[in-house]
C-alpha cells in the first residue's frame, strides 16, 4: 500500500492515471476510449445519456474546450477507493487535484464511477462529480 492506502500495481488506480494522462494531454478521442456506451455524465446541475460513441465524442471536445477556457495545466487521482459489487463491476471513489497551467491548485473534487470490465480494461458507466467540486 502507499501512502494513501493504494496498493502498489492496482489497476483501477493505473486506469485512473492513464485517464488523467488523456484529459491532460486534452485528446478528446482517448478521453472518449475510457467510456462505455451507453453512459451517463452527472455533475451539479446536469445529467448526461450519452447514447452513441459520437455523443461520447462530442461531450469530451466539450470539456477539453472548457478545460483551455479555464487555463487546466495537469489532473491527479489523488485518492482511489475502489469496492468490487461483481466480478466484471467496480465503484470508485476518486479525489482529483487539478492544478493550472502554472501549477496552481485549480479544482479538487470527487468523483465516483461506475466501472465495468470490457475486453481486457475498464470502462466508466456512470461518473458522477459530487456536489462539494
Amino acid at each position: 500500500m502507499d501512502r494513501r492506502g493504494r496498493q502498489a500495481g492496482d489497476p483501477v488506480t493505473a486506469y485512473f492515471e492513464r485517464y488523467a494522462a488523456a484529459i491532460d494531454a486534452f485528446d478528446a478521442e482517448a478521453i472518449t476510449a475510457f467510456f462505455q456506451v451507453p453512459c451517463t455524465m452527472v455533475n451539479n446541475d446536469y445529467a448526461a445519456h450519452l447514447m452513441t460513441p459520437e455523443a461520447v465524442l462530442s461531450n469530451m471536445r466539450a470539456i477539453c474546450a472548457y478545460h483551455t477556457r479555464e487555463g487546466y495545466g495537469r489532473a491527479r487521482p489523488t485518492d482511489v477507493r475502489v469496492r468490487e459489487t461483481s466480478p466484471q463491476v467496480r465503484l470508485a471513489e476518486v479525489d482529483w487535484e487539478v492544478d493550472d497551467r502554472e501549477g496552481q491548485p485549480l479544482w479538487r473534487f470527487t468523483n465516483t464511477y461506475q466501472l465495468t470490465k470490457y475486453e481486457d480494461d475498464w470502462r466508466i458507466l456512470v461518473s458522477t462529480t459530487h456536489a462539494d467540486a
